[in-house]
């Protein structure tokens, strides 16, 4: 039997380790499963929000190892931190 998308990408809840900071699907019973916008943690208590560290109102379905995204930048533009200072009149050497 073929495997739903979801089953390929995700693991379910219950076999996450301790400590592990993850994406995750929740449920709160009165509907689908949906995505959670922020990184969670899994301690010996439950399931926390990874940041503030307070439990999740909502039961975890699903999880998968989280990954930070950085925002992708245009290709040949640089960003204002990385721009060296331009030289000016009164500058010498």
């Amino acid at each position: 039997m073929a495997r739903s998308r979801i089953e390929i990408y995700w693991n379910t809840a219950e076999t996450a380790p301790d400590r592990v900071i993850a994406q995750v699907r929740v449920t709160d019973s009165s509907g689908p499963d949906y995505l959670l916008p922020y990184p969670c943690e899994l301690k010996k208590e439950g399931w926390v929000n990874a940041a503030s560290g307070k439990p999740l109102a909502v039961r975890v379905t699903y999880w998968k190892p989280y990954v930070e995204t950085l925002p992708k930048s245009k290709p040949g533009k640089r960003s204002p931190a990385n721009t060296p200072p331009q030289r000016t009149d009164t500058e010498r050497d």
